[in-house]
């Protein structure tokens, strides 16, 4: 791993949350990012009968709200979890409306536009959706999350959260946030014991990716790819190039 590139800690001093949601555009900065939403949307709007359940967990969720937009129209509550304090409130400014929070309106309109054309659901509407979010995001709560890399990390390896997620999603998370490949796959692994019988995860990843910046600093990636993701659990299945889902057996 190169000593120059920020990982783990660096997290708490280094990460500026506030100019990431101010200058990070996703659709410039991410490449692809527009394939990404489409198919995240595609396999939702396909599994629609069976993501309607109660509680989901977005592990790693960062400060950014677009996937949980999206899975807060299927579920009752999300619990949101990241690692960084920052990004969290960011979050919690978004669902109090504070004057200062981040304005999503313009990706959101985005992605709603987006799945009426890929659902034919005409009757989605913005207000109403925002509205499903901050109420799943309060249900849900709001939690720091551990350190992957280390032997024991909340959320991961609490014995009550076994079995108890209907949902798990982690969008653009784990490859930043896994050191080396087999905490990765361990990760995979202890998510997916997370999750109901009968239920759900999907993650998204950027491929084969070593780095990323945000202003001024150059953050750790591990470089993952299908083959990296496939291996990580044997009863995974790809939907997608960019995207990882697989259902827990009942």
């Amino acid at each position: 791993m190169d000593s120059q590139r920020l990982h783990t800690k660096d997290y708490h001093t280094n990460f500026n949350t506030e100019g990431y949601l101010s200058s990070y555009m996703f659709f410039e900065m991410i490449p692809s990012f527009d394939i990404l939403l489409k198919e995240m949307i595609s396999i939702f709007v396909q599994n629609k009968e069976r993501l309607g359940h109660s509680h989901a967990l977005e592990f790693g969720g960062g400060p950014a709200l677009y996937s949980s937009f999206l899975l807060a129209q299927y579920v009752d509550s999300i619990h949101f979890t990241d690692y960084t304090p920052s990004n969290l409130k960011a979050v919690e400014q978004w669902i109090s409306r504070e004057e200062d929070a981040h304005d999503w309106s313009e990706l959101f309109e985005t992605i709603l536009q987006e799945y009426k054309q890929q659902s034919g659901d005409r009757t989605a509407e913005l207000s109403k959706w925002e509205e499903r979010l901050r109420d799943a995001l309060k249900k849900g709560g709001l939690l720091i999350c551990g350190d992957v890399n280390a032997h024991n990390c909340p959320i991961l390896d609490e014995k009550t959260n076994i079995d108890q997620y209907d949902i798990i999603l982690s969008s653009l998370c784990l490859e930043d946030a896994c050191l080396t490949q087999d905490v990765y796959k361990a990760t995979v692994k202890r998510l997916y014991a997370l999750l109901k019988h009968g239920g759900f995860i999907l993650l998204t990843h950027g491929r084969n990716q070593s780095f990323y910046t945000v202003i001024d600093k150059c953050f750790f990636a591990l470089p993952v790819n299908e083959q990296n993701a496939r291996g990580s659990n044997g009863r995974s299945k790809f939907y997608r190039h960019s995207c990882q889902g697989c259902g827990k057996a009942t």
